[in-house]
């Protein structure tokens, strides 16, 4: 779930927020979108007061979740672990001298 950012600049509120978006090639990145939200002034003098707005924006981002999750194939699997020791060398007996020389 994502709050954004609120923030004052110039006359405006802004809030800053980020989406996944697709790459040309396919690839899923984090995009960063900012929207204008109010005028500063009487109405909207702190950021308490246009953060009901920033909800409004952001609710139906936080509702859709994480799809990249449910797009996992269920069949999926992975290849068996290798039978070596991931830190084979550097147990009890490594010295760090040992390994410059």
């Amino acid at each position: 779930m994502q709050n954004g950012r609120i923030y004052r600049k110039g006359s405006a509120w802004i809030l800053s927020y980020a989406v996944k978006a697709q790459e040309p090639d396919g690839k899923i990145t984090w995009a960063r979108r900012s929207k204008r939200l109010a005028p500063y002034g009487d109405e909207y003098r702190t950021e308490a007061s246009v953060r009901h707005l920033a909800s409004e924006i952001l609710a139906p981002l936080n509702a859709r979740g994480d799809e990249s999750v449910k797009t996992l194939d269920p069949d999926l699997t992975f290849p068996p672990a290798e039978t070596e020791s991931p830190d084979e060398g550097f147990g009890p007996s490594f010295s760090f001298l040992e390994a410059l020389s």
